[in-house]
């Protein structure tokens, strides 16, 4: 549903609202079902990878990659990031794992597959997490990127960022 007045918020607000879509993600339930044994840490690492390259394709696909919104969001967006991984919320190695991995994810959502972007995105954290594709965390991968892109975009039809 499209709301006529939408919330007015700052680039910054935003960010952090942001932000906290992916701290406050139940990440240990959804590990949890998927009865990962060994993996878990490593699943859990791919996990913060692919929500934070979630939120970021998100804002790009709403807002257009050139926009003046897009880019003070991603500027508040990354400046918190930041801020969350020297206040130890994320691994003081996040950045480097996460450029590592960003390409990745680009070419899942640029390779056309007839199961659409999210079973793409869903096979791509599969192989990031145990090296080959493995059903389960294809589906885990597919559900997330599906819900947490569903939920950001919903954002971009009731909140309006002023600069």
């Amino acid at each position: 549903m499209v709301s006529f007045f939408k919330k007015k918020v700052t680039a910054s607000e935003l960010a952090i609202a942001l932000l906290e879509n992916i701290t406050c993600s139940d990440v240990n339930s959804t590990l949890d079902q998927l009865q990962l044994g060994t993996l878990r840490e490593r699943v859990h690492d791919e996990l913060r990878y692919l929500l934070v390259f979630v939120v970021d394709y998100a804002i790009k696909i709403n807002l257009g990659n050139d926009s003046p919104e897009t880019i003070a969001i991603m500027n508040a967006y990354y400046y918190n990031l930041d801020e969350m991984v020297k206040n130890n919320k994320f691994p003081t190695d996040f950045y480097k794992n996460f450029r590592d991995h960003v390409p990745a994810y680009a070419n899942a959502v640029n390779t056309p597959h007839e199961n659409g972007v999210p079973y793409t995105v869903g096979k791509k954290f599969s192989e990031l997490c145990v090296y080959h594709p493995d059903i389960l965390l294809i589906t885990a991968g597919s559900s997330i990127f599906s819900g947490q892109f569903a939920s950001i975009s919903e954002i971009f039809k009731t909140w309006k960022v002023v600069l």
